[in-house]
């Protein structure tokens, strides 16, 4: 016991040595890595009246709410709302890393029948400092950047596992709050809504006190011209994600040559929406709740990062939990040519920059997104056996006398 704690406590640590770490530079270069310049002034813009959105596809791109819920944080001087918020944003991560562990600890790859019991063959310790050493070389940038994807993550994580319990209001809770923070939130909410009744219509409820929520802060006018303010950028944002250096997969595409039409686009991300759903639905019938809630999750940040028109780079970081589980599985099964390609997968996400900046200066786009789609395909490769064997597994003993 003595051996998993310390593993925990390691893992912890690390977090806290990376925190400071990211403090200490943010304090050091003051704000010349820093988009969190965005949120601070809109919650400050909330608090006065002022105008939210530029609409020249710069600047606050997300709901009313969001700015909202960082008003606390624009009450500070910007210099300690700096530290604050990427305290606040890795520690959320940090737990909600903590909580996916416990999911991989409850894992059926992870257990083993003895007699008439089950034992587990790894610890939440082990699991959580294997992906605090996946995470935290991906997740440098976004951590000194001060990006809003480290809090959505940790939301999305720290609500699968409430749905693993069946914990539905506390679930729907920290994925409304997530969405409520960045829109991209909106893959794992309507996947999760979709399948499961229970959190659906409370998903449902909480949408509606979202839309209410900013007129208890402000005045009806103002809301309702942020309100359609926040509609035009949202178009503008898509319309962007169709040109420039994103790192999704049509623009890394068009890289190489192979331009689609804004139309086209649109197209196949529905089509692989429904091809993904359907895969979810395949899960649930066959799985548990943690199974289900495990392979969601990496179903549905796989389609995000490869498909949302303006994925950034540094965004990717939030493949490693998925990375992680899939290391996971193979160590247990003791598959380690599998886990071998997925350090060299981290390897080269980690080296991705140097490595466009030599072979495409001017075009840094292409890897992360070509990366990804690999592992997309792996991902696809290990659910479809898995679906079959099961499938395998319930004819034969169907059969069996």
């Amino acid at each position: 016991m003595e051996e998993k704690f310390s593993q925990q406590k390691l893992a912890w640590l690390l977090w806290i040595i990376f925190t400071i770490g990211i403090c200490i530079l943010i304090t050091a270069t003051g704000n010349s890595h820093t988009v969190s310049l965005n949120y601070w002034l809109a919650g400050n813009h909330w608090l006065q009246g002022k105008p939210l959105y530029s609409l020249k596809g710069a600047g606050f791109i997300y709901f009313p709410q969001s700015a909202i819920l960082y008003t606390p944080l624009a009450l500070l001087p910007f210099a300690l709302s700096e530290i604050c918020w990427r305290v606040i944003s890795l520690a959320v991560f940090a737990l909600g890393l903590n909580c996916f562990a416990s999911m991989l600890k409850h894992s059926a790859f992870n257990q083993v029948r003895i007699g008439t019991s089950y034992q587990y063959i790894k610890s939440q310790g082990f699991f959580f400092l294997l992906l605090t050493i996946i995470t935290l070389p991906l997740a440098f940038s976004s951590a000194r950047n001060g990006q809003m994807h480290l809090v959505l993550c940790g939301m999305l994580l720290g609500a699968l596992y409430k749905f693993s319990l069946r914990q539905w209001w506390k679930s729907a809770g920290l994925l409304l709050i997530a969405f409520a923070l960045k829109p991209t939130a909106i893959v794992l909410l309507l996947m999760l809504g979709a399948l499961y009744w229970a959190m659906g219509w409370r998903l449902f409820v909480g949408l509606l006190a979202l839309v209410l929520l900013p007129f208890f802060t402000q005045s009806s006018s103002y809301v309702w011209h942020q309100y359609t303010n926040s509609i035009m950028s949202f178009q503008m944002t898509v319309e962007g994600g169709s040109y420039g250096n994103w790192a999704q997969v049509f623009n890394a595409l068009s890289q190489f040559g192979l331009v689609m039409s804004q139309n086209l686009q649109t197209v196949i991300r529905l089509i692989l929406a429904v091809g993904i759903f359907c895969l979810g639905y395949l899960i649930k019938r066959r799985y548990s709740l943690n199974e289900v809630a495990l392979w969601i999750f990496v179903l549905s940040i796989c389609y995000l990062l490869l498909f949302n028109p303006r994925t950034e780079s540094n965004g990717y970081f939030m493949l490693a939990p998925a990375i992680g589980f899939i290391m996971s599985r193979a160590i247990v099964r003791k598959q380690y040519l599998l886990v071998s390609s997925l350090v060299l997968y981290l390897v080269l996400t980690f080296l991705g920059y140097y490595i466009t900046r030599a072979l495409t200066p001017g075009h840094p786009a292409w890897l992360d997104p070509l990366l990804g789609s690999l592992f997309f395909v792996l991902v696809l490769i290990e659910i479809f056996k898995m679906l079959f064997q099961k499938k395998f597994f319930l004819a034969t003993n169907s059969l069996s006398p």
